[in-house]
Formats: structure tokens, C-alpha cells, sequence
């Protein structure tokens, strides 16, 4: 009788998540799914926060994440965090992704107006 095994490993790390919005108490993050899922589906990711001149990542939800996005609230306004996934299947945790970088958590306004006043402006 003749068989074979298949091997199951993590899969690689998911891309680099994007802020898509930052509020006053939350970020909305989106990323690429990984190239390889390591011969099994992705069961879901892991979103981990570090604040800022912190060394320790944290998970930013309490739950695994199903889809490439997630909104994490309850960050502290004004706080300064990272945030990277990783995704996850059969075998376990994947390597993390590069980080967001450095963000900001507050409130930006929705619109910029930008007013130019051309009163004193004389052309020659």
C-alpha cells in the first residue's frame, strides 16, 4: 500500500496592513491575504498593536479576525501605535506582516478647505 503525506505549515505573512480611516478612539486597517496559505485554508487573522516606543505587540481584538479588514477600537485618543496581522490556519500563527508605521490615534477632519486670498497679490 502506497500513500503520501501531506505537509501542513503556517502560511506566510499577510501584506502590510493599510489605515484606511483613524478616528478619535479607532482605525479601520485592511491587508492582502498571503501568498501561501501553507497547503491549508486561512481560519482567520491576528491584528497586534504596540503603542509607540513599546516593544511588546498585544492582540488589538479579542477574537481572531475572519476577513482582510478589521475596525479596533477603544484605542486611547491621541495614542501612537503600530499595528501588523498574522494570518492563521490549520498549523498555526503565520509570521507577522510589516507594520502599519507609526499612526496616530484622533480625529481628522473629513474635508481640508484650503482658502487662498489673492487681494494683495499684484502681477507684473
Amino acid at each position: 500500500m502506497s500513500g503520501f503525506f501531506v505537509c501542513l505549515v503556517p502560511p506566510s505573512s499577510p501584506g502590510s496592513p493599510e489605515v484606511k480611516k483613524v478616528g478619535k478612539n479607532y482605525i479601520e486597517l485592511a491587508w492582502e491575504p498571503p501568498t501561501n496559505d501553507g497547503g491549508s485554508k486561512i481560519t482567520g487573522y491576528i491584528v497586534e498593536k504596540k503603542p509607540v516606543g513599546s516593544d511588546t505587540w498585544t492582540k488589538a481584538t479579542p477574537y481572531m479576525v475572519l476577513d482582510n479588514n478589521v475596525t479596533v477600537s477603544d484605542l486611547p485618543e491621541n495614542g501612537e501605535f503600530e499595528f501588523r496581522v498574522k494570518a492563521v490556519n490549520r498549523s498555526g500563527e503565520g509570521e507577522p506582516s510589516s507594520t502599519t508605521g507609526r499612526v496616530k490615534i484622533t480625529e481628522y477632519p473629513s474635508k481640508l478647505t484650503c482658502i487662498v486670498c489673492f487681494s494683495s497679490l499684484s502681477i507684473a
